[in-house]
């Protein structure tokens, strides 16, 4: 597979210097700024490119909110982030830049995550913060009059039962009045509360992101906040 994709660009370097303006072809003639597209994955080379593959005409906020969503979790995961040490100290040296992070590195975590969601936010015009909670970073975007938590992080959104995105003000009381109602698994050691909210969600006892639910991290990152 890896020598038919060399063979490919190898083909199609001498159109290309003809297309950019350059009779030359002979060996060792130098292209940049390339740009390889497919068919079978949305462009993100540049901010316009992303817009144009994942925004539509029409999108209300929420929609676009839940755009940015989807296009974190397809392009990093979650691991010890990479560090260059160009941002600020409070941000650990870490890499911010959701193109960079997509291209470059694919990989970050919740902090990383957070930035990038507002980054992408900001570039469509939509109000957005970070919210700091307990051992977690998360982003809200503000979507149709209320603020909306977005957390490519940990992969969660929650909608509420009027259709809307649940703030992080709204989940942590929602967590709070679960716990309340469910003592078991708010006492006893982190660990051991971690156990028995894991083998209740094997259980069935959690509901997939497209409806209100509650997921492991969450549970234990806001009932200690």
């Amino acid at each position: 597979m890896r020598r038919t994709v060399l063979a490919c660009v190898k083909a199609v370097l001498p159109s290309v210097a003809l297309l950019c303006g350059s009779g030359v072809t002979a060996h060792g003639q130098v292209v940049s700024h390339l740009n390889l597209v497919s068919d079978k994955s949305p462009d993100v080379s540049t901010l316009e490119a992303w817009r144009k593959s994942y925004i539509t005409d029409g999108m209300s906020e929420q929609e676009k909110a839940i755009a940015i969503f989807n296009t974190i979790v397809r392009y990093r995961h979650q691991a010890n982030p990479p560090r260059e040490f160009l941002s600020s100290e409070m941000a650990g040296g870490h890499v911010h830049d959701p193109l960079k992070s997509f291209h470059v590195y694919g990989y970050g975590q919740c902090c990383c995550a957070a930035a990038e969601v507002q980054g992408l936010a900001r570039y469509l015009g939509l109000k957005t913060r970070g919210r700091p909670i307990t051992a977690h970073s998360v982003a809200e975007v503000y979507c149709d009059n209320g603020w909306g938590l977005i957390d490519p992080s940990v992969m969660n959104y929650h909608i509420k039962p009027d259709g809307k995105l649940a703030s992080v003000d709204e989940i942590h009381a929602a967590v709070d009045d679960w716990l309340k109602r469910n003592p078991d698994y708010a006492n006893g050691e982190m660990k051991d509360r971690d156990k028995k909210l894991r083998t209740f969600a094997k259980n069935g006892g959690f509901h997939s992101y497209r409806k209100p639910r509650y997921n492991v991290s969450l549970l234990l990152t806001f009932q200690s906040s």
